[in-house]
């Protein structure tokens, strides 16, 4: 999948834990949307390896930490991380 999977989008479905390390293994992905879930935990280093990710939907979650994983993502065109915990 992480080949030729280009949009993921699991928002809204109640989804628990964490953004796995094994994220930055989807390095064509150009969506990631994981909006209105009960997530967890900081962004994983791994994210630097999405070099595709034009759009991250990661609002309304309980995310907390840092977001400089984000700066080395030169793709990134729109970044929606409102009512977390960052």
């Amino acid at each position: 999948l992480g080949g030729t999977l280009k949009v993921l989008a699991l928002g809204n479905n109640q989804i628990g834990g964490s953004v796995p390390e094994s994220i930055g293994n989807l390095s064509n992905l150009e969506l990631l949307s994981l909006d209105d879930n009960a997530m967890t935990g900081t962004l994983p280093s791994s994210m630097t390896s999405m070099t595709s990710l034009r759009h991250l939907v990661l609002s309304s979650n309980s995310f907390h930490g840092s977001v400089t994983v984000l700066e080395s993502m030169k793709n990134l065109t729109s970044v929606l991380i409102h009512s977390n915990e960052f």
